[in-house]
């Protein structure tokens, strides 16, 4: 394996961590909840929204708590 493809993956990793970070901290503080902006006209559109999905919410406990408040039980 060439030297240059050693530090090129890592690197390519760290610029689309970076980059992935940026934009969710941009539609955080340039968004409301539901707001949709066109990024590449024609192409892509950015959305914002609130995610309190099953798979952290539940290690939290969030979600025993929420369906307590909407007054569910599963």
């Amino acid at each position: 394996m060439k030297k240059r493809s050693l530090w090129l993956c890592p690197l390519a990793i760290a610029a689309i961590v970076a980059l992935d970070q940026w934009v969710k901290a941009y539609i955080v503080t340039h968004f409301a909840v539901g707001e949709s902006k066109p990024f590449l006209p024609q192409l892509l559109r950015l959305h914002y929204v609130r995610n309190f999905g099953a798979a952290w919410a539940s290690l939290s406990g969030a979600d025993r708590r929420d369906r307590r408040r909407r007054g569910k039980s599963y």
